[in-house]
């Protein structure tokens, strides 16, 4: 650890080294910076002309700076879109004996798709976040913890209002992978959840968009920030698994619950439970401390710089992060990303700006090539011997060059399990993997005021490479069988048998699975025209976009293209009228190749109104959109062509002839655009001296048209089946962000809380022709989330069969094989008399319906306290996975111990009755294996202190913080919700880290 440390200590001295000292100050200035609503504004950086003196305000919007009288001083959001401070003349004189106080006004301004908007001029549903301003407070650097509990109309962090699918991440105009980008280099983030707001990006808009700016530099502000922080997590949860001894006698009364005889005898039983000769009686507890660690580490430090003149900005930002495994044993587990942004900007000529960003991230990852978690979810505590000490062999010479482990013990194994643990994790070698991004940017901004005034233009072309490299060391290793055996004389002797060879091999050889690579060339240009003439305001883009994505193993290469234009009228600061549109082409379609998707929307800012003075309202705004989005997002080609295959061969004039068969793939299909039809309809608020805010949203969202194989409705008879515009579904429902702060002097206080809540349907689908006692079995009606099974009545009983052990006439017969008492009981729900497939019905839904979060934030002077808690409700998960679908050879869990037998007769018990072999009755979707997973989660509870001198300390703001991570977890089902199988177990833990601003 101590090495990555020195690592981001030495990145942040080299950054030091190559930037602006800060300069020497003297004297001291005050001042208050406030919103167009008299709000105090944190988090605004005041900077002197030179850009050697800055500070940003604290929550009172209040700041101090040391500096010579009569030096101008500017006032900005750090270049952030989300909010612009409008000043005068640009830059204000201020003068220490003529005013103390200074109040800015201040426009919040939205980044939208290929612009920006005010605030006040939006008519649809857009959230958003300052990515600095999520920092001060929530020390959490992944994009999705500035977007999961914090963002009204999003469940978790990518899913938009609930619709099918999850959104894109837009990145600096280009969709993109989120996953390598952190807060840190991040401007601002934008949700677009009505159609308006997200046409301008068409086809690929249909789910959402989520719009991400990353930061700028800007001119005559030079300013340095670091931030590190270092971490341990343990684990939630971790599966149980039976010891050697209660497997054995769990497996026996499997065998004896099918017929068969019980395999392990009383005296190997015993003999494993005392565990006094682990030679011949062996227990292996695959979840030892010697192979898993009690916690692991993480270690992650950014830092940035950003700064310039009137001739060029920049931004540059590095990163680094150090992450383990949990393996305890052989090569240790990790990953260490490191990545390097910079943004710059040049003023070419007054009238012409350049920009030309670059990234790249390095990922790499090592682990052994032993899998230690399917070792934990497979392999039984009996199968082998693990470790034989030599000195138990009666005659050790033999195995003279043996490789020993730690010098003194065989590795144990058959020919049939030859996988042990120890040679696993310890000689098998190990994977390496290698991740390489690289994105470049560049673009221009061209003032066209000449022409026209508020005309403007802009062009962008950019370069996306990722590939992914993996390679292994890959050794073989030999094991022992113990033999034991009477030598002549009577006596007990060991001896062992051989299996494979000690084989390693130190070359490093690429792993064909491992390998893959993708490409994005994506470009687009605009014209702007932006407008102001007494009470009208008008602001209106022109857009002509594509991008290519190429990925490995595809023969077509993805494409998009579009043309859009968006159009927003404002008369006299209260009435809003937007258009937006896009023309839309497609390679998957050889007709109605193109399409226009037009939206519309309306805003009435009510509060602006003379009726409306001194109501109840400090600020109103109605707004509404509709519009209706086209899209090619199904995976096929050509779907409107027939195309063939060939098959086997067909013999005939006594084998003297052969034709070959003709498979008919495809066949030709008049399909068109799928379709999305949405209404969005809200308002924004604030109450109370602007106290309280609220923003609420109804939504309504139809997707039909949808490319749809009609497998279900096409007879058998036909030989195949075609595609058809046919499904349709819909989503509607609420969204809801509300914010109350306050402040008492030396303490503030804000309270938040975020809502969605949803109703889905399936419209139309294709389904067979259902009789019509089967009737419930239809999707149609149901959440589109649907989960089909059977519904389980209970175990059966004892009472259920007669003496002969035949199942009682009066119970409907199931047809999924013989049953007996402690198998799994079905509802008959057509009253045919048996248990089959049309027994089946909606059960629940595997997306929740409704999420909540609450948002705490309480500072006190240089302390803060902020806490984050998510609650969701309306999903059902099923507990099908090894760990309770315990069957045949399978591991045994702790969960059967709850299993129905000879000493639990509870018809109503958690686990049926134990099988030697795969249980066609019991092992099926059902609401016996299905649970809540309602919950109420807090992922982040954050202690702070910030320090801000108010003489030069060499920094201008200092905060450390302790950070706990996913420390509450209220469910009921907790037990099943946090439990993961053949994979890392859900983490929890602490932080402890420092961000500084120079």
């Amino acid at each position: 650890m101590i090495k990555y440390i020195n690592r981001a200590l030495i990145m942040t001295l080299v950054m030091l080294m190559t930037l602006s000292a800060i300069a020497g100050r003297t004297g001291t200035f005050k001042g208050r910076v406030l919103d167009e609503s008299n709000q105090p504004m944190a988090g605004v950086h005041v900077t002197s002309s030179d850009g050697k003196v800055s500070t940003i305000t604290d929550a009172e919007g209040r700041f101090e700076l040391s500096l010579q009288e009569g030096v101008q001083i500017s006032m900005s959001l750090d270049g952030r879109s989300e909010m612009e401070v409008i000043l005068k003349e640009g830059v204000y004189d201020y003068h220490f004996d003529e005013k103390e106080e200074v109040i800015v006004p201040v426009v919040p301004k939205v980044t939208l798709p290929f612009g920006q908007l005010e605030k006040n001029r939006i008519v649809g549903s857009v959230s958003t976040i300052d990515a600095s301003q999520e920092l001060l407070i929530d020390q959490r650097t992944s994009i999705g913890s500035a977007l999961n509990g914090k963002v009204s109309g999003v469940f978790g962090s990518d899913n938009i209002l609930g619709l099918p699918g999850n959104a894109i991440y837009v990145i600096d105009g280009i969709p993109r992978d989120v996953g390598y980008y952190n807060l840190t280099e991040v401007e601002s983030i934008s949700i677009l959840k009505d159609p308006v707001s997200r046409m301008m990006y068409g086809a690929q808009a249909d789910q959402g968009v989520i719009l991400i700016t990353t930061k700028r530099g800007s001119a005559q502000k030079n300013e340095i920030r670091v931030r590190g922080e270092y971490g341990v997590q343990t684990a939630v949860q971790l599966p149980e698994y039976l010891n050697g001894a209660d497997y054995m006698e769990a497996y026996n009364q499997a065998n004896i619950n099918d017929g068969k005889p019980a395999l392990y005898t009383q005296t190997q039983i015993d003999g494993t439970r005392a565990g006094s000769d682990p030679l011949l009686y062996p227990d292996l507890d695959y979840m030892d401390e010697e192979f898993l660690r009690d916690s692991k580490n993480f270690f992650n430090f950014n830092a940035d710089a950003a700064g310039g003149n009137e001739f060029a900005t920049y931004f540059v930002n590095l990163g680094m992060n150090h992450s383990e495994g949990w393996n305890n044993l052989g090569t240790m587990e990790q990953r260490n990303v490191f990545n390097v942004r910079a943004n710059t900007d040049f003023q070419l000529f007054p009238t012409l700006k350049m920009n030309l960003d670059a990234v790249a991230v390095f990922d790499q990852g090592e682990q052994p090539n032993g899998d230690y978690w399917s070792m934990v979810e497979n392999n039984l505590p009996t199968s082998i011997v693990p470790l034989i000490p030599v000195n138990s062999l009666t005659d050790p010479s033999a195995v003279d060059g043996a490789n020993l482990y730690k010098g003194q013990y065989l590795l144990g194994g058959t020919s049939n399990f030859d996988e042990n643990i120890y040679g696993e994790l310890e000689r098998s070698g190990d994977r390496k993997t290698l991740n390489r991004m690289l994105q470049v940017n560049t673009g221009l901004d061209w003032d066209l005021s000449a022409v026209t005034e508020g005309l403007s233009a802009s062009g962008a072309i950019s370069f996306d490479f990722f590939n992914q490299f993996a390679s292994e060391t890959s050794n073989t290793y030999a094991v022992y069988s113990p033999d034991f055996l009477i030598d002549q004389s009577g006596a007990d002797s060991l001896a062992v048998v051989k299996f494979n060879e000690d084989q390693p091999n130190g070359e490093e050889v690429p792993q064909a699975d491992g390998a893959f690579f993708q490409r994005r060339v994506g470009l687009y240009g605009t014209l702007d025209y932006t407008k102001k003439i007494g009470v009208h305001a008008i602001d209106m883009t022109a857009l002509a976009y594509q991008d290519t994505r190429v990925l490995i193993g595809q023969s077509q290469d993805q494409k998009n293209m579009h043309y859009g234009i968006r159009a927003n009228y404002m008369y006299d600061n209260r009435y809003v009228a937007e258009f937006s549109g896009a023309y839309q082409g497609t390679q998957r379609l050889s007709d109605d190749r193109y399409t226009f998707s037009p939206s519309f929307g309306l805003g009435w800012i009510v509060s602006n109104e003379g009726f409306m003075t001194g109501g109840l309202f400090d600020y109103l705004k109605l707004r509404g959109t509709f519009g209706l989005l086209k899209n090619d997002n199904w995976n096929d080609y050509f779907l409107q062509e027939t195309f063939y295959s060939t098959g086997g061969w067909y013999d005939y004039e006594n084998g003297g002839s052969r034709n070959r068969e003709l498979n008919i793939d495809n066949v030709s299909a008049n399909i068109g655009w799928q379709k999305r039809m949405e209404f969005n309809a809200g308002f924004d608020a604030a109450l109370l001296d602007n106290a309280l805010t609220i923003e609420a949203s109804y939504f309504n969202s139809r997707g039909y048209d949808n490319v749809t194989l009609m497998s279900n409705t096409t007879p058998d008879i036909v030989g195949y089946s075609f595609y058809e515009n046919y499904n349709s579904d819909q989503v509607q429902g609420i969204e809801l962000a509300a914010n109350y702060r306050k402040s008492f002097g030396d303490f503030q206080f804000n309270l938040g809380t975020r809502m969605i809540g949803i109703q889905s349907e399936v419209l139309e689908i294709d389904e067979p022709l259902y009789k019509e006692n089967s009737s419930y079995r239809s999707a149609i009606g149901n959440t589109i989330y649907g989960r089909y099974g059977y519904v389980a009545d209970g175990l059966y009983a004892e009472s259920d069969f007669n003496g002969a052990g035949e199942l009682s006439s009066s119970l409907p017969t199931p047809t999924f094989g013989s049953v007996q008492p402690g198998d799994i009981k079905y509802e008959d729900l057509n009253n045919d008399g048996v248990i089959n497939v049309d027994d089946q019905k909606l059960i629940g839904s595997y997306r929740p319906d409704f999420q909540y979060s609450v948002i705490l934030n309480m500072t006190y002077k240089g302390f803060g306290l902020y806490a984050l808690g998510v609650g969701q409700t309306g999903q059902d998960q099923y507990r099908n996975s090894s760990y309770h679908w315990v069957y045949g050879n399978r591991k045994y869990s702790a969960a059967v111990n709850e299993a129905y037998g000879p000493s639990n007769k509870d018809v109503n018990a958690t686990m049926p009755r134990l099988s030697s072999t795969q249980n066609n009755n019991n092992y099926r979707n059902s609401t016996y294996w299905m649970y809540e997973n309602n919950s109420f989660t807090v992922p982040v509870i954050q202690l702070s202190y910030t320090f801000e001198p108010k003489e030069s300390k060499g920094f201008e703001q200092m905060t450390v913080f302790l950070k706990g991570n996913n420390l509450v977890r209220i469910n009921k089902n907790g037990d099943l919700s946090d439990l993961r199988i053949g994979r890392e177990p859900v983490s929890q833990g602490y932080s402890i880290g420092v961000s500084a601003i120079f």
